[in-house]
């Protein structure tokens, strides 16, 4: 009820104007009750993300990337105005910080199913998983900001050129790739 009452009120309001009070009234739940489930405002906003996207995206129980990507474009676009005035509402820092977690596991699903093959070092698959995590963050909040004009499909399609990428260095590098290197992968295996 109190999430509902807040992504009601995100629609009127931004949620830096909205007090817990608003919420209570919209809910008709009394302060006591909020305040035995949360702290503040920016408390229940992190438990509605955590929660109830969560449920949303994992609900057919699907575990692949793609699917995972399609649900969580469907939820952005679905609640479009709560998701906007969310990452209008919030310092970049604190948006990225937010989606960080959940992206960098998406991205780890992406990265095994499309580029497992790859012979790399663990550091430089750290280094690449960081890399597209945050570019792909970047990339979310720009296409929230500019009103989610593009479809899950496009998204699955610029995931998958960004896999042939992968794929493509991994081949030249492997062709010019030093002794000492190969080396490293083969004493990482053990």
């Amino acid at each position: 009820m109190l999430a509902d009452a807040l992504k009601e009120l995100m629609k009127k309001k931004s949620l830096r104007k909205i007090t817990v009070q608003n919420i209570t009234d919209q809910s008709k739940l009394n302060r006591q009750t909020f305040y035995y489930h949360f702290k503040d405002v920016y408390d229940l906003l992190g438990w509605i993300y955590k929660t109830g996207i969560s449920s949303y995206i994992n609900s057919d129980g699907s575990k692949d990337w793609q699917s995972l990507l399609v649900h969580t474009i469907k939820y952005a676009r679905k609640n479009k105005s709560f998701v906007r005035n969310t990452i209008r509402s919030l310092r970049k820092e604190a948006v990225e910080k937010f989606l960080y977690p959940f992206v960098h596991d998406w991205m780890v699903l992406f990265f095994n199913d499309t580029c497992g093959n790859i012979m790399m070092r663990q550091s430089d698959k750290d280094f690449v998983l960081e890399l597209y995590t945050f570019a792909f963050i970047g990339m979310g909040l720009e296409w929230i900001g500019q009103g989610m004009k593009e479809d899950e499909y496009y998204w699955i399609d610029k995931t998958q050129t960004m896999a042939s990428l992968l794929l493509q260095l991994d081949s030249l590098y492997s062709v010019k790739r030093p002794a000492q290197y190969n080396f490293c992968l083969q004493a990482e295996k053990v």
